[in-house]
């Protein structure tokens, strides 16, 4: 079996003993992420390449959330990018169909399909007249910066470039920011990645000024091995773990041997 101590690092509360099945492998993440929003930030930003999953797994998570056991919940999903997958949130929860129906009927879509209309539901979202469903504590922006790389694509000149990310960060991710914390609500970013030369590395757009964000960092990798691995971090708290895509949507891998 995994210990804790190699799914946990740096972690001084001995949160994780023995897992004995993945029941327990789930339960013990969840607890930790449910610690986590709670008494510390109130922002999780989840980060992949094409095909290592992180829409399926940001199914995956939202389910969980809704499902809190203290308190049911509802999300507004907001996609920016691809559209939103009913039949990825089927097999993340097809053996549970009570909480599934719950889930689907408590996940509230909307699509914005350039950046003024981001700008413009922002704006509302943040405004002291804003609706939002009853009950709401999880707003997913997937694909967060999708619209605006695709404004800045418009412009050559260096000046107007640099104006536009300065106005996109205190016109959008600061208001949203400040919505979440004065409305006690969680925001969760999706982040495309792409390759970059300088770095030898895939990275989200405009990644030096998200990783200012005091956020929970999920970050779902494919390694040389063709290994996927949901590395997590929030200040000293890193947690590792194997997963793999399936029919049953997303999955931790949580013993050595895969089983």
């Amino acid at each position: 079996m995994i210990k804790g101590k190699k799914m946990i690092k740096n972690n001084t509360t001995n949160f994780y003993d023995f897992i004995s099945n993945e029941n327990e492998f789930c339960y013990k993440f969840f607890t930790l992420i449910y610690n986590l929003l709670k008494n510390n930030s109130r922002i999780i930003q989840i980060s992949g390449e094409s095909g290592s999953g992180k829409s399926t797994f940001a199914q995956y998570l939202v389910g969980h959330l809704i499902l809190n056991k203290d308190n049911l919940l509802t999300a507004l999903w907001i996609n920016a990018g691809s559209p939103f997958s009913y039949k990825r949130l089927e097999h993340n929860f097809n053996e549970a169909p009570e909480q599934l129906e719950y889930i689907k009927n408590n996940i509230f879509l909307t699509n914005i399909s350039s950046y003024f209309k981001q700008q413009n539901l922002i704006n509302e979202l943040s405004s002291l007249e804003n609706f939002i469903p009853i009950n709401t504590k999880l707003i997913i922006f997937d694909s967060i910066s999708h619209n605006f790389r695709l404004k800045l694509m418009e412009f050559n000149e260096l000046d107007i470039k640099i104006k536009l990310i300065n106005s996109f960060f205190t016109e959008q991710i600061y208001p949203l920011q400040m919505f979440a914390s004065l409305n006690r609500v969680n925001l969760i970013f999706i982040h495309e990645v792409s390759y970059k030369p300088k770095l030898n590395k895939n990275t989200k757009f405009l990644h030096k000024m998200f990783d200012r964000i005091d956020s929970i960092m999920i970050k779902l990798e494919i390694n040389e091995k063709r290994e996927k691995i949901l590395n997590l971090k929030y200040h000293n708290i890193e947690f590792v773990s194997k997963y793999r895509l399936s029919n049953n949507g997303f999955e931790f891998i949580w013993s050595e041997s895969g089983n």
